[in-house]
């Protein structure tokens, strides 16, 4: 990074050296700084394809979906054949909740890079999401074969087991996960959700606290150890979850699901205000 600045600060009419920086802060998990570095070499290259599929996986990442479709737009209008950008088009369409809008962008990623890892993976989410889950594995399957060491497929794979009803080869698959990427949080509160629902409390808390001690702010886990502490006659600390997961939660819509959710697993438990 040292070189990096360096380098900026003796060519500041450098885009290259933006972007580069802007990656490595996006590496970091330092989304704002990302999208300043893209912002500032595509003001000085406003035609950099890459620069805008890196920005808009910054802005994606921070919840600034609809910016982060202008992006992507933008970097496939220069570059047609720009697989990554398509699948990354795709996964933003998802998460707006539009999966019939996003799937055919991942097809269209397929098609023009049948090898790239995130075409099937982005779109085995998409029907996830829409609960084909014999299509969502297929994809998943695919996806793994291509991209064997992802532990973020096989977190979203062991969820489409779940789905299914299939809560060991789901366990497995979060086991799997976790091996490849100790500090990945999503599949600590995937598994810990599991071994609630298979009544495993003891673990389902330890897995739960676990991914909170990784991601303080990870409101759906915040949820989850809510739902299970008032199954376990918890009140007190469920109610203070609850707290936390409607604080951090992203938008009314996502509280509502999960209130649902939580009334579906367990009658014991309530999480609104």
């Amino acid at each position: 990074m040292a070189d990096l600045d360096a380098m900026i600060k003796l060519r500041q009419d450098n885009p290259g050296a933006y972007q580069v920086r802007g990656w490595v802060h996006s590496k970091m998990g330092d989304a704002e700084r990302a999208i300043s570095d893209f912002t500032e070499a595509l003001r000085l290259d406003p035609d950099r394809p890459v620069t805008l599929w890196y920005r808009g996986g910054a802005l994606a990442s921070i919840g600034e979906r609809t910016r982060a479709l202008e992006d992507f737009d933008r970097a496939i209008k220069l570059q047609p054949d720009f697989a990554e950008a398509y699948a990354d088009r795709c996964l933003t369409f998802i998460d707006l909740g539009i999966p019939d809008q996003g799937i055919p962008e991942c097809t269209k990623a397929i098609d023009l890079a049948p090898n790239y890892p995130y075409g099937h993976a982005n779109r085995g989410y998409g029907y996830l999401t829409k609960h084909d889950i014999d299509r969502a594995v297929a994809d998943f399957d695919h996806a793994l074969r291509l991209a064997p060491n992802s532990a973020e497929i096989y977190s979203n794979r062991g969820a489409a087991f779940a789905e299914r009803g299939d809560r060991d080869r789901a366990i497995a698959d979060f086991d799997r996960a976790i091996e490849l990427a100790p500090e990945y949080s999503m599949a600590y509160d995937n598994r810990g959700l599991i071994y609630f629902e298979k009544g495993d409390n003891a673990r389902a808390i330890a897995d739960l606290d676990k991914a909170l001690a990784l991601d303080p702010k990870y409101w759906r886990a915040y949820f989850h150890r809510a739902m299970v502490k008032a199954h376990m006659g918890d009140s007190s600390g469920s109610f203070t979850d609850c707290g936390n997961a409607l604080e951090f939660a992203p938008d009314p819509q996502a509280k509502l699901t999960y209130t649902v959710k939580g009334l579906v697993l367990s009658d014991t438990f309530s999480c609104s205000r």
